[in-house]
């Protein structure tokens, strides 16, 4: 039996992993269009960009070898062939080849929205995604002396916080009212902006143009770096639709990670899965990418079962650590636990009754009960009344096992 994972991410690597972790003898190829080494992704926007030091890899070369892993760089995906379970790939050259997969996990990332390019601007206006990206950047981030950020949302924010602590003049541009929009309550929003603007950084809101590089006019700069999400169908979209799967902003999956053909899954950034409420998920975060992995791996050995893991995520901005577990679609309430003024708290957002979603600023531990109280029975007990109770801790809410 041989299982094909396209896409040497997080994803990708942790499902070639636990395939081997829990007991697969069969082939395993992994497959991906970059030629490096499978490198970690979250620094390259936080410590690697400020540092400059090299992506740290994944795992070393030698433990592809150890694992029977067979490592195939520099190969993109160009098509699928889902009768005769047969992908065609391409390389650097365009040289194309085929190859036969009983299983194919399909981990292929997402690719970084652009503005549309104005050709007198196209050559200073770059996205933070990749190794490659975080190179170039560096580089021009070290000559820059205004630096202009679009975008609002994560990558947006690590960016402009690291380019403000290097003593740039950073201007952050957001078409909506303030930062985080769609990820985190207005009170940790607020609380971030402040102190950005305490690091150097400077805000406009509410900018409506911003579509093409040409919007940028107004706003002249050495370097300017787009933080605008990722495109609705990656460049695999191609590909998926020759091969007659479903898509819709991403590959739709069922509970346990299928897509509409038999014998192919979809994992990490470009599945777009049922959570537990049926309404359908595309999370970009590491660790949703590993935990498909390795729950994918689970159900190709094992047999197939709902993925419910509870999504978290974190970013460090100028020396702040924000840390979300849980997802807040749906609060309409919250409970502040800690004090804002002194840069330590967590937002407890609640849809109704029920707890959705915290939110921590450094505090670890608060963030490490939430994830497990998300997960358990717990969770039930937390309302916004109870929460709001003296001497409420998030530690002493955790049902005892």
């Amino acid at each position: 039996m041989r299982v094909v994972i396209v896409g040497a991410g997080h994803a990708g690597v942790q499902a070639a992993e636990t395939l081997r972790d829990e007991g697969f003898d069969g082939e395993i190829v992994l497959l991906d269009r970059d030629a490096r080494l499978p490198y970690q992704r979250p620094p390259l926007s936080k410590d690697g960009l400020a540092s400059g030091d090299e992506p740290l890899p994944l795992r070393g070369a030698v433990f592809y070898e150890r694992l029977g892993i067979e490592l195939r760089l520099g190969a993109e995906l160009r098509g699928i062939d889902p009768g005769a379970r047969v992908i065609e790939l391409a390389d650097a050259q365009g040289e194309r080849s085929h190859i036969t997969y009983d299983e194919l996990v399909l981990a292929v990332g997402a690719r970084a929205r652009r503005l549309r390019c104005g050709d007198a601007q196209a050559s200073r206006v770059h996205v933070l995604r990749t190794a490659d990206d975080a190179e170039i950047l560096r580089d021009r981030l070290a000559d820059a002396e205004r630096v202009v950020v679009v975008g609002s949302g994560f990558i947006g924010l690590e960016f402009a916080a690291v380019a403000a602590t290097k003593g740039k003049r950073v201007t952050l541009l957001s078409r909506g009212s303030r930062v985080l929009g769609r990820s985190a309550s207005a009170t940790t929003a607020d609380w971030l902006t402040a102190h950005l603007r305490a690091a150097g950084v400077e805000f406009v809101f509410g900018v409506e143009a911003l579509a093409d590089e040409r919007d940028l006019a107004d706003w002249p700069a050495d370097l300017t770096v787009v933080g605008i999400g990722v495109d609705d169908c990656p460049v695999f979209a191609d590909a998926a639709g020759a091969a007659g799967l479903a898509t819709d902003r991403g590959v739709i999956v069922d509970a346990s990670l299928r897509t509409s053909l038999p014998g192919i899954w979809a994992i990490g950034d470009i599945a777009r899965f049922p959570d537990a409420r049926g309404e359908f998920q595309r999370i970009e975060s590491v660790q949703n990418a590993t935990e498909q992995g390795r729950h994918v791996a689970r159900a190709i050995v094992h047999g197939a079962s709902d993925y419910d893991e509870v999504p978290w995520f974190w970013s460090i901005q100028a020396g702040a650590k924000l840390q979300i577990a849980g997802l807040a679609d749906g609060a309409d309430a919250e409970v502040v636990l800690g004090d804002p003024a002194a840069g330590k708290f967590s937002v407890l957002r609640f849809a109704g009754e029920r707890l959705v979603c915290v939110e921590s600023v450094n505090k670890p531990a608060d963030h490490v009960a939430a994830r497990k109280l998300l997960a358990s029975a717990g969770a039930a007990s937390v309302t916004p009344a109870a929460a709001a109770e003296p001497g409420f801790t998030l530690k002493s809410a955790l049902v005892p096992a």
